[in-house]
Parts: C-alpha cells; structure tokens; sequence
C-alpha cells in the first residue's frame, strides 16, 4: 500500500481517525494534498466538515460482514453540530455497498432515539428488527467494511479535539 492510500487523519481515538488540520487549504502540504485526491475530489475546511474513518471495533479487530456492531451515542455525546452529521458505509474497495433496503449512509437527524435520547446505530447483514430499521446501516454480505462519519458546521469541540466519536462495538453475533 502506498503511502497515500493510507487513512486519511493521523489522530486515533476510539478506533476512529479524525482529520482535523491540512485539509480543505493545504499550503505547500503536498502529501495531505495526495491523501485527499485519492480518497475524493477535495475536502472542506474544517470549519464547515470534520470526517472521521474507521476501520477497526472497540477491540481494534477488522470491521467484518459476518459480525453485528453497534454504535452507540450516549444522550450527552451526540455529535455537535450546527448542521447535521451522517454515518456512510463503504466496502473494503471504498465504494458503497448493494443492499436490499439501498441505503448507504444514515443522518443524525432521521435516526430513532431511545427513550433515554441516546442513538444506537445498527451495522449488520441482516435486518435487526422493524422497530430498528431506520438505524439500519446494511454492511456488506462478505468480506471486510470500513465507516466514515462526516460532521457538518462542527462545533468547535470537533475542531478541536474535545470530542471524539465511540468506539463501534462488536454485538454478539447471533
């Protein structure tokens, strides 16, 4: 793997990794430049979009098709934002993954809350359940998955650093 094939961010919190500086306007930073051209067309500012990758559970393992994970957004942890936020899942080859309900990403806005106001986020195979369907994100049926997590007119905290996203927890698979 090259060397701009990598992750994009460097700082690692919970599995996830967070660009936070030399993106959107990078100077004479012609290896952040690199990074982002070969994951998209350009990035934002980070005072208008923070994206955050993962890879890798709460153990650290790969993200695998046959596990269930949830990510869960304790009520007084939900991402802040002036805007909105949005989970998107791609297939190890980073493209989006066909599924039978053709839903490739999930927005902070649409999704049900608990009754205590916390937000669980299904990522699975298999439908967990109809009550949970709109926190349905359909992984793929093989092979290995990665997330990304974009945060739209982010607080300052995601700016800078007070707050990171939790970890992705490996469910027991059934």
């Amino acid at each position: 793997m090259s060397q701009i094939e990598v992750d994009l961010g460097s700082e690692d919190a919970n599995g996830w990794k967070t660009i936070r500086a030399d993106i959107g306007d990078y100077g004479t930073n012609y290896g952040a430049r690199a990074v982002v051209a070969h994951g998209g067309l350009g990035a934002n500012l980070p005072q208008d979009a923070v994206y955050s990758t993962t890879r890798v559970d709460h153990k650290g393992a790969q993200l695998r098709a046959e596990h269930t994970y949830v990510l869960h957004f304790a009520t007084d942890q939900l991402p802040p934002v002036k805007s909105f936020w949005s989970l998107s899942l791609y297939d190890e080859h980073g493209f989006f993954v066909d599924n039978p309900i053709n839903r490739y990403a999930v927005r902070g806005e649409s999704l049900n809350r608990n009754p205590d106001g916390s937000i669980d986020i299904y990522i699975q195979r298999e439908n967990p359940d109809p009550a949970k369907e709109p926190n349905w994100l359909p992984t793929p049926t093989t092979g290995d998955f990665n997330l990304m997590l974009r945060f739209y007119w982010p607080a300052q905290a995601i700016i800078d650093g007070r707050w990171d996203p939790p970890a992705i927890t490996r469910s027991v698979d059934p």
